[in-house]
């Protein structure tokens, strides 16, 4: 009996150390440099020492003390409480998850994973003791106040959680909330003018382009025939269902609070899809995951792109399908495969899953070959760029480049393939995508199937960063489908009777979303995200900033509306409205006007100063920090008085 007793004590000890750890690191306080360089002064140190070894000697010794006095009761509670307080012993470790880049991104998301995962398996042993409540006795007490509060939240939620249209009415204002959220912050950004040429100028340029019946010409590109985005770049064909709602306002600024509208919308679905196969709490709980998911938050701060678009409409198909509503599933269906030519690949796969699980096999088959030929079509017979392929350009043969030799080493060297994938940069990706999930998506090898596509778009990529990096919009290859396998694996846990498994599995989820947002994502007391290449802060634009925006609309009003334009790259979102505005950043394009700013980190400004050095263009006028010049060949009257 002496060896169960002891483990219990020392466990407890060991309980009490860890959250003396956490108070006594708040109180002193340790300050962040404690967890990201270990600077703490050596009299803190000792005392914090002193402290966990005191609480772990006391809590040991009256555990063992109790075990005297009642050997069979205390021997059985002490390892009933042990197992039940176990998951605090990882409490320490959430000083350093909840501090922002307390280490290089690859520690942070390794030390992220492993305690998610311990987290979960020890929250299941947990759980099993709180089960057995009734029949074991904590050695001290029989009713405690842990246990009526607990009592009282379970009734708040049943109460909560029995009124569906209630939840759903919560949901809906949350999408609200998230959407406006997202579109300040996003905008906000851009009025601090750190969005950029690359990329949503780009889109502005397209949408403007087609609003004026060039369609999908995109002069950002240098490419100003109709359809040269399609042929030379990707099949947004999205734009044209999209048009209506830019030409309400033709600005970058519309662009941005669409994406965050429609990304935030796709909760309802995530929701709609869980309560078909779980408790009402339990998809309430998806929809939020779904709106406070980190890298969908990253991926929203980096301009504007229409794999997001596609991502929240294939949640939407999902749904539909899931409700027998056939018309609006392929209405989505449709919507989300005109947003660009990849997301074509996830939607035949997912055909192929209904296929296979025999869920629908009609609507299955007939997805897979309506994706499948839109893809070839477009990629093989349509779209003459291959430049895509160069971000798996290690995949290359030698002397060989583009798809074809790309399936080649595919199929003839699994060996140098596998060997591609095991990299830091990809073990990060996976953890930073994941653990804020518990990895709960990957649990099943029979969902694995619906992951090919954004695997083998992002994971199987060699020579390009960014498809392995969550601030960038290659993650919604993998977010909308995740969710909906979160729900499944759940559904699983339910219907096998594995409800410890399945609780264990909600509070792991709950706590990494909260530590994910605390490290990358927008839900934290001081947001600052990573979004594309920067920290994008929640921050409003300075009066200076709005100066600026003020004074290049003031230079835009010189600018002959059927000119050509070529702007800096933070300048260019800010005036892609106009029809025919270029990259400054790449060329010259032989331009009427060039546009540029002072601002450090504006490519392009230094070829519009060596434009006007070298003679060809002149100073047409100035604003502030922004100046606009003129082809030197250009008649035209002379240049306006400085504004006062």
């Amino acid at each position: 009996m002496l060896a169960p007793a002891l483990r219990a004590s020392l466990a407890l000890g060991v309980v009490s150390a860890a959250l003396i750890h956490v108070f006594a690191s708040a109180l002193m306080p340790v300050g962040p440099s404690f967890v990201v360089n270990n600077a703490l002064t050596a009299d803190k140190r000792m005392m914090l020492a002193l402290a966990m070894i005191a609480a772990f000697g006391v809590t040991a010794a009256v555990s063992t003390g109790l075990w005297f006095f009642e050997k069979t009761r205390s021997t059985k509670g002490l390892t009933w409480l042990a197992r039940l307080l176990c998951p605090i012993v990882l409490a320490p470790l959430i000083v350093a998850l909840a501090q922002r880049d307390f280490g290089e991104e690859i520690s942070e998301a390794m030390v992220f994973a492993v305690f998610i995962v311990a987290f979960e398996q020890f929250m299941r042993v947990s759980l099993e003791a709180w089960a057995e409540r009734h029949t074991v006795r904590p050695p001290l007490s029989e009713e405690t106040l842990p246990t009526a509060l607990l009592g009282l939240v379970k009734r708040i939620g049943h109460a909560f959680a029995s009124r569906p249209k209630l939840v759903l009415g919560t949901v809906i204002f949350g999408v609200v909330a998230q959407a406006a959220y997202m579109s300040v912050f996003a905008i906000w950004s851009h009025q601090r003018f750190t969005t950029y040429g690359y990329d949503l100028g780009q889109y502005d340029s397209i949408f403007t382009n087609t609003l004026h019946g060039h369609w999908l010409a995109i002069p950002a590109l240098g490419w100003e025939d109709n359809w040269s985005e399609l042929v030379n770049n990707h099949a947004d064909l999205g734009v044209f269902y999209m048009l209506p709602f830019y030409a309400i306002y033709p600005r970058a600024e519309t662009l941005l609070v669409m994406q965050a509208v429609v990304v935030a919308s796709a909760a309802v679905p995530v929701y709609l899809f869980a309560k078909n196969r779980l408790p009402t709490g339990w998809a309430f709980l998806l929809a939020v995951g779904w709106l406070g998911y980190p890298p969908l938050h990253g991926a929203q701060l980096y301009d504007v792109h229409m794999q997001p678009f596609g991502m929240a409409f294939t949640v939407w198909a999902i749904s539909m399908v899931d409700r027998q509503k056939w018309v609006g599933y392929w209405v989505f269906f449709t919507m989300a495969i005109l947003c660009r030519e990849d997301v074509s690949i996830g939607l035949a796969m997912l055909g192929l899953f209904m296929v296979l699980s025999g869920a629908r096999v009609r609507t299955g088959i007939a997805s897979m070959i309506v994706a499948a030929i839109f893809f070839l079509t477009l990629r093989f017979v349509l779209m003459k760029n291959t430049g895509f392929s160069d971000v798996f350009k290690e995949l290359f043969p030698a002397g060989e480049r583009g798809f074809g030799a790309i399936i080649k080493t595919l199929l003839t060297n699994p060996g140098f393939v596998a060997k591609s994938l095991m990299t830091w940069e990809k073990f990060r990706y996976v953890a930073q995508l994941f653990a804020p999930l518990a990895f709960i998506p990957v649990r099943k090898p029979s969902l694995w199937l619906v992951f090919v596509p954004a695997f083998i778009l992002t994971l199987l990529s060699t020579a390009y960063l960014p498809t392995i990096q969550i601030s960038f919009q290659y993650i919604s290859n993998w977010s909308g489908y995740a969710f909906l396998a979160i729900a499944l694996v759940l559904a699983a846990y339910q219907n096998g009777g594995e409800l410890v498994k399945m609780r264990a599995a909600g509070a792991a989820l709950t706590v990494g979303l909260t530590l994910g947002n605390l490290q990358y994502g927008a839900w934290q007391p001081n947001p600052v995200v990573h979004g594309g290449f920067v920290d994008v802060p929640f921050l409003a634009p300075s009066p200076a900033d709005r100066q600026r925006e003020k004074d290049l609309q003031e230079l835009m009003a010189l600018v002959p509306v059927d000119a050509s334009l070529a702007a800096s790259d933070r300048v260019q979102p800010h005036v892609t409205w106009h029809v025919r505005t270029y990259s400054l950043k790449d060329a010259l394009y032989d331009c009427d006007y060039l546009l540029w700013s002072d601002l450090g980190g504006d490519p392009g400004n230094d070829r519009g100063q060596r434009a006007v050095a070298s003679g060809d263009y002149v100073v047409y006028a100035t604003r502030g920090g922004s100046i606009l010049a003129r082809k030197k060949s250009i008649v035209s009257p002379p240049p306006p008085a400085p504004a006062p």
